[in-house]
C-alpha cells in the first residue's frame, strides 16, 4: 500500500480546526476523533471508495489514479459558454452545484475523484452520498449517519452539524436521477433546506438532465462536456493501456458511419466500443447494437478466442437463454426501481425471470454466470451492482421489446397510467428498439392525453395546473440566516410529453430578473406570510404582474403548437405501419 502519511496529515487539519472551535461537552466528544487510530481509519475508508471496478477491468478494484481521465464542464456566463477542466471543487465554482451529465458520461466517478482532491486540500473532510440509498426523511440525517460511519463511531446526531458550521466538511450526492420517483419532491426539498441551513458547505449534486435539480433555487447548473474526437487517442490509452491499439481503434472509427462517430461521445460508449473492437474486430453502427454486441463479446467471443476454451456455465444455458434470462432478470430488477439490490433479492428477481421467461435453470447458477461469466453484474459484499445502471436499462428494454403485442400493449398501458417516471431510460432505448409499437401504445396517447383534444388551446389549461399544484412555503422564523423561503418541486409529471414544462414555467416565474436576482424573494405574495404559510404558484404570478404571466403564457402557447404538429406527424406514422402491416398480411 503506497504512503499515506502526507495524506492523513492534511485530513487532520479539518479535523482539527473543528475541534479548536468547539467548547465543553462537544470539544470532549470530537477530540476522541483525533486519535491517530480515528484518523488512519477514516482515511481508508475514503481511499476505497477511490479504487473502482470497471467495465474494462472488472476482476479487481483498481486506483482511480491509473484510469482516470480528465474531466471537462462548461456553463454559461452572459450568454456565453465557458468551459474549464475540472481537476478540484473550486474549479466547480459554485458553492451549491448542480453538475448535469447524460447516462455513462462519468459523474459518479468524478464525485470519487474529487474525494481524493479534497483529502489533499487539507481544507474539507469529503462526505459521499449515494442518493438510491436514500428512502425518506431528512437528508441531514442520513449524510450524519453516512459521516459516523466513515468516522468509525457509533451513531451521533450532533457529531456532523459541527462540522457543517465550520464549513469543514464537503458533500458530494451522487444521483438525482435514481431516487425513486416517490421521494423526488421530498429529497429535493431536504436537499434546498440542508443547503439553506448551512449556505458556507459546498454541496455537489449529480443528475442526469431534466430530472428536477434545475428547480433548486440555491444551485446553480455546470454540464459535463461531451468527449470529443480528438480526445478519444488519449481517453482509449488511458483506459486500454495499450498504445498501437488505440491507435489502430481510432483509425476505424474515423472510417465507420458518422452515425456511430457522434454516439462514441461519453466514457461509456467510449469503453464499450474498444471492448467490442478488441474482441470482435468491428465497429457496430447503432448505440443499442453497442450492448447487443457486448454481452455476446463477453459471452461467447472472448472465451472462444482462447484456443476453444470455454468458460464453465454453473446453469448450463446457451448464450441466447442466458441473454433471455438476463434480460428477463433486469426487467424485474427495474419493476423495482432499482439498479441494485441484495443478494437475497437478486436470487428473487432470477427466479422470477427465469419463469417469465420460462427458462428451466438455478436461479442462484445463473446469478454465478452473469458475475463470472458476462461480468456485467458484480457483487459487493452482499450487494449486487450493475456495472453501470444503463446496462440494466438497455436489457430491461430488449425483454419488453420481445415481448408479444399483446404483452408490450399492456406495458405501455401501465405506464401510460401511472409509473412512466420509473422507465425514462428504458423509453428513451424502447423509443429505437421498439419504435413503432412505442409510437403507437405510448408516445401517441401520451400526446393526445397530454393536448387533452384541445390543440393548441390546451396550453392555457396546462399552465393553470401547473400555477395551481405547485406551491411557495415560508420556512424559519423571521430573521434567519439565508433565504426565507422554500419552492416547491412536485413538478408537473401527469404525461411523458409535459415533464419539462414545469421546469420552462420555474425559470419564467421565479429566476427572470435584469438584475439577476431571484424574484420570488420580493414577490408583493410573501409580504406578510408566516412559517409554514404556502401560497400558489398561481398567486406569486399575480404578485410578478401582467407582462411575467404573459411571458409564460407565450412560451407554453409555442410549446403546444409544436406539440399538435408533432401529433399529427405520429398519427401519420401509425398510419403507415399499419398499412404496411396489412400488406404484410395479403
Amino acid at each position: 500500500m503506497p504512503d499515506f502519511t502526507i495524506a492523513i496529515g492534511l485530513l487532520t487539519k479539518p479535523m482539527e480546526r473543528v475541534v479548536d472551535a468547539a467548547a465543553g461537552a462537544v470539544k470532549q466528544k470530537l477530540v476522541t476523533l483525533m486519535a491517530k487510530s480515528k484518523v488512519e481509519a477514516l482515511h481508508s475508508k475514503l481511499w476505497q471508495i477511490q479504487r473502482v471496478k470497471t467495465i474494462w477491468n472488472p476482476d479487481r478494484p483498481l486506483a482511480l489514479s491509473t484510469i482516470y481521465f480528465p474531466v471537462y464542464v462548461y456553463h454559461e456566463v452572459d450568454g456565453t459558454s465557458v468551459e474549464r477542466q475540472v481537476d478540484s471543487l473550486r474549479d466547480l465554482q459554485y458553492t451549491h452545484c448542480l453538475l448535469q451529465g447524460t447516462a455513462g458520461q462519468g459523474k459518479s466517478i468524478l464525485l470519487k475523484y474529487l474525494v481524493g482532491k479534497e483529502i489533499r486540500s487539507g481544507e474539507r473532510v469529503p462526505v459521499l452520498f449515494e442518493l438510491r440509498n436514500y428512502h425518506g426523511g431528512q437528508i441531514e440525517d442520513s449524510l450524519s449517519a453516512r459521516f459516523c460511519d466513515l468516522l468509525g463511531v457509533k451513531f451521533d446526531a450532533g457529531i456532523f452539524p459541527v462540522f457543517c458550521r465550520s464549513s469543514a466538511v464537503s458533500v458530494l450526492l451522487d444521483g438525482l436521477d435514481e431516487v425513486d420517483p416517490e421521494y423526488l419532491p421530498e429529497v429535493l426539498t431536504s436537499i434546498e433546506g440542508f443547503s439553506q441551513k448551512y449556505p458556507d458547505v459546498r454541496v455537489v449534486l449529480t443528475s442526469r438532465p431534466e430530472t428536477g435539480g434545475e428547480s433548486l433555487t440555491l444551485f446553480s447548473s455546470i454540464k459535463i462536456t461531451p468527449l470529443r474526437r480528438e480526445q478519444l487517442f488519449e481517453f482509449f490509452k488511458k483506459v486500454t493501456k495499450d498504445e498501437p491499439f488505440s491507435k489502430k481503434l481510432v483509425s476505424a472509427l474515423r472510417g465507420s458511419p458518422v452515425g456511430v462517430q457522434g454516439i462514441v461521445n461519453t466514457p461509456l460508449s467510449a469503453t464499450l466500443l474498444a471492448i467490442i473492437y478488441r474482441a470482435a474486430g468491428r465497429i457496430p453502427a447503432e448505440f443499442a447494437d453497442f450492448f447487443e454486441e457486448l454481452f455476446q463479446v463477453l459471452v461467447a467471443r472472448h472465451d472462444a478466442s482462447k484456443l476453444g476454451w470455454r468458460r464453465h456455465r454453473s446453469s448450463g444455458l446457451s448464450d441466447r437463454q442466458l441473454q433471455r434470462a438476463f434480460e428477463a432478470f433486469c426487467f424485474q430488477v427495474r419493476r423495482r426501481r432499482a439498479v441494485s439490490c441484495s443478494v437475497a433479492e437478486a436470487s428473487e428477481f432470477a427466479r422470477e425471470g427465469l419463469g417469465v421467461a420460462e427458462i428451466n435453470s438455478s436461479s442462484d447458477a445463473f446469478l454465478q454466470d452473469i458475475k463470472k461469466v458476462t461480468c456485467l453484474v458484480v457483487q459487493e459484499g452482499r450487494k449486487i451492482e450493475f456495472v453501470h445502471a444503463s446496462v440494466a436499462h438497455y436489457f430491461s428494454s430488449k425483454f419488453v421489446a420481445s415481448l408479444s403485442d399483446s404483452a408490450a400493449q399492456k406495458f405501455y398501458q401501465h405506464l401510460l397510467e401511472k409509473n412512466w417516471q420509473q422507465w425514462l431510460s428504458e423509453l428513451d432505448f424502447l423509443r429505437g428498439i421498439d419504435a413503432v409499437r412505442f409510437v403507437e401504445h405510448f408516445l401517441l396517447p401520451d400526446v393526445q392525453r397530454t393536448l387533452g383534444g384541445a390543440g393548441v388551446d390546451s396550453g392555457s389549461a396546462i399552465i393553470e395546473g401547473i400555477l395551481s399544484r405547485a406551491t411557495l412555503t415560508r420556512k424559519g422564523e423571521s430573521g434567519s440566516p439565508g433565504p426565507e423561503y422554500f419552492v416547491d418541486h412536485a413538478y408537473f409529471s401527469a404525461t411523458y410529453s409535459a415533464r419539462d414544462l414545469s421546469q420552462r414555467i420555474f425559470r419564467k416565474l421565479y429566476a427572470e430578473d435584469a438584475e439577476g436576482a431571484l424574484m420570488w424573494a420580493s414577490c408583493g405574495v410573501v409580504k406578510g406570510m408566516k412559517p409554514n404559510d404556502s401560497v400558489a404558484w398561481k398567486a406569486v404570478a399575480e404578485s410578478r404582474g401582467g407582462r411575467v404571466y404573459e411571458r409564460i403564457r407565450e412560451e407554453v402557447a409555442q410549446w403546444s403548437v409544436g406539440l399538435a404538429r408533432r401529433r399529427v406527424e405520429l398519427e401519420e406514422l401509425v398510419a403507415r405501419s399499419k398499412a404496411s402491416d396489412s400488406l404484410l398480411t395479403l
